[in-house]
């Protein structure tokens, strides 16, 4: 519950300090920490065994939420990249730019992935993989996601528009929820599959 309440008071932090519609710039934190703090991140936590808010239901219900949140997560993002496409002369000219566009993309590519899982039956006659290691290929890459999200998220907290804006405890307090969060995703995913990769012990003679 306490990541559920950090990713919350976070990405409400930045959209009160962003206030949108002040500025065409002010949509693009307003969209990419809703895209990535809240519904990517629960989009994980669907599956969590001890933070999860939908633990009741049944898997297959899981997976249709996780879908959908993730689906509206890089919808959000793109979103929140063409805005700041539009409204900047320099694109893409810092690290947090460049990563960011990477992350994107890179999110974008996973919802795919995650809809060759969800529709198995269609995306076997293309995909040489079986559903087992297709679920945990998109898992581990889900990590690999999240760690650009937490890095993106990161690196803004650098940038000129924050420092201008978020100083002293508020900026520490930004930087360890972005932190906890990314924690989180990675222990979770981590800890369901980190077993799978453990070498069997050698038979005895």
């Amino acid at each position: 519950m306490v990541a559920h309440v950090a990713a919350l008071l976070f990405c409400a932090f930045i959209i009160y300090v962003a206030v949108p519609g002040s500025s065409l710039f002010s949509w693009h934190p307003t969209l990419m920490v809703l895209a990535y703090a809240l519904m990517m991140f629960e989009a994980v936590l669907v599956f969590s065994r001890h933070s999860s808010l939908v633990e009741g239901l049944s898997h297959s219900v899981k997976v249709t939420i996780h879908w959908s949140l993730a689906s509206l997560s890089a919808i959000l993002a793109v979103g929140g990249l063409a805005v700041k496409e539009n409204n900047q002369k320099q694109h893409f000219a810092t690290w947090h730019g460049l990563i960011g566009l990477v992350t994107v993309g890179y999110s974008c590519m996973q919802l795919m992935g995650g809809a060759s899982v969800k529709y198995y039956n269609l995306s076997s006659r293309f995909i040489k993989m079986r559903l087992v290691d297709l679920k945990m290929t998109h898992a581990v890459s889900g990590v690999a996601a999240f760690t650009l999200v937490t890095a993106t998220l990161m690196l803004a907290l650098y940038s000129n528009w924050v420092s201008e804006r978020i100083k002293g405890f508020a900026w520490y307090a930004c930087a360890m929820a972005v932190s906890w969060v990314g924690m989180v995703v990675m222990n979770q995913v981590t800890e369901k599959y980190a077993s799978r990769f453990r070498r069997k012990p050698a038979a005895r003679r």
